[in-house]
């Protein structure tokens, strides 16, 4: 176990995952710098004793002058465009900022000495699959571009470390909701596209209803399976990935999810039962990119990391979410 307290840097920060991972750092005594063009994310719920660089993570100066003013242990690579819809309508702007920036930012990083790399990678790049948990050994079948830009990340990572000598672990991550569980930062979005953050949203009455994308998937109830993680689960998975990396400085790929799956129907009425409230649903087209069942298999994170999701439990993410909610709901009314 490494007792020494360790240097961070985390692109894509400010998002939802990077402000939860930094205030675990923080409160666990680590150092964090951060680079976050602040496209997708506020600075506003950011922990202190951060030191924090506006911009975007391909740009090679601003990255040398981070490296050079903090001296990183570990990057971990938050950065990323992350909706996989829109990647059909805007493949352009995924390729640029997932794969191009992606690649400048590692190049930079090489020629700065940097070895060791945390991935946010996705679930998504398995593709559809009719197996009732996925392994990390099943076959990618990635078909949007969001997800086929994931999965470039993870070939150039394994290109270098051939060449290169560098380090990583590449986390998929299946579905990441609820807040943090001190309600100091959670899911904000310009456009909400988690089932999780629009039922809260029509619990706090952002919305008159919720529409589902499809119901005649081949699942239970026509409508999709998925694995959610609670995102101090998710972030927790980060830290024992690192402190893996660091101590064993061996290339992995791990799972990070529940292991149970729920449809979207069940995610629904179990918030109805939590909330007391009837919610109004309209069913309408399939949106591009959806599989029928995403579940992770997530025995070989238990196994090598000692890493256990301890509070994803669907009750406590929607209940979570929902405090958030009512949190920034509240600030946004005072205005």
């Amino acid at each position: 176990m490494i007792n020494k307290k360790i240097k961070f840097l985390l692109t894509g920060g400010a998002g939802y995952i990077g402000t939860q991972m930094s205030h675990l750092l923080i409160d666990l005594g680590h150092q964090v710098s951060i680079i976050d063009d602040l496209s997708n994310g506020t600075q506003k719920y950011l922990p202190k004793n951060i030191k924090f660089y506006k911009g975007n993570y391909g740009n090679k100066n601003l990255v040398k002058k981070v490296i050079n003013e903090n001296k990183p242990d570990l990057v971990i690579h938050l950065a990323g465009n992350i909706i996989q819809y829109e990647s059909y309508e805007k493949p352009l702007l995924y390729y640029e900022n997932n794969l191009i920036n992606a690649f400048n930012f590692f190049r930079t990083c090489i020629e700065c000495k940097i070895k060791n790399f945390v991935i946010s990678s996705t679930a998504a790049i398995y593709g559809n699959t009719k197996n009732k948990t996925i392994r990390e050994i099943d076959p990618n079948n990635p078909y949007s571009p969001y997800s086929r830009t994931k999965l470039s990340i993870e070939w150039l990572l394994e290109d270098l470390s051939n060449s290169e000598k560098i380090n990583y672990i590449f986390l998929r991550y299946f579905n990441v909701a609820g807040a943090d569980m001190q309600t100091r930062c959670g899911q904000l979005g310009k456009k909400s596209t988690h089932i999780v953050k629009i039922i809260v949203e029509y619990i706090q009455k952002k919305r008159t209803e919720i529409s589902i994308f499809g119901n005649n998937f081949q699942t239970y109830d026509g409508t999709c399976i998925r694995d959610f993680i609670h995102v101090h689960d998710l972030v927790d998975a980060h830290l024992k990935a690192s402190i893996y990396l660091l101590k064993n400085k061996k290339n992995e790929v791990f799972n990070l999810g529940s292991g149970r799956g729920y449809s979207v129907i069940e995610v629904i009425k179990k918030a109805e039962a939590i909330f007391n409230k009837k919610i109004k649903i309209k069913f309408t087209n399939r949106r591009n990119g959806d599989n029928a069942r995403l579940v992770a298999n997530i025995s070989k994170a238990k196994k090598q990391l000692i890493w256990y999701p301890k509070y994803s439990d669907i009750a406590n993410i929607l209940k979570t979410a929902c405090l958030w909610e009512e949190k920034i709901k509240n600030s946004r009314d005072k205005k």
